[in-house]
């Protein structure tokens, strides 16, 4: 099965471009063992191509996880992620709990909104 052409985050369609590993994306800054970026600004997601450079598992893990940014991007969740710890012994279990009620429905409404990348993400692996 061949990766979904979009996904759809909080109504939002962005596309899903898979590309070569040499390909020039815009706002790809980052490390050499990157496997997908996420265009904030474009509002696109870039996964380089499986084809001898990564797994289609791995290839379906670095879609849900360009995903991911995507969701935290338009539902603002990265507030969540820089909160200070709870108490004085930075027990982190409010932050963690904060962070995943704000996730939640956003997740909850990914999933609804995009059927054809589910089925894509949960086919099995030969």
């Amino acid at each position: 099965m061949t990766p979904p052409k979009f996904v759809k985050v909080l109504g939002r369609k962005w596309p899903v471009k898979v590309v070569d590993r040499d390909a020039s994306i815009p706002g790809a800054a980052g490390s050499d063992d990157a496997r997908g970026i996420t265009d904030l600004e474009k509002e696109t997601i870039h996964v380089y191509a499986a084809a001898g450079i990564m797994s289609d598992a791995r290839a379906k893990e670095t879609l849900l996880h360009e995903a991911l940014h995507a969701i935290l991007h338009v539902g603002r969740l990265g507030t969540y992620l820089v909160a200070p710890p709870a108490d004085a012994e930075g027990n982190d279990k409010v932050k963690d709990e904060a962070f995943v009620d704000a996730l939640a429905p956003h997740l909850l409404q990914f999933l609804r909104d995009n059927p054809v990348v589910i089925a894509y993400l949960t086919e099995r692996v030969k």
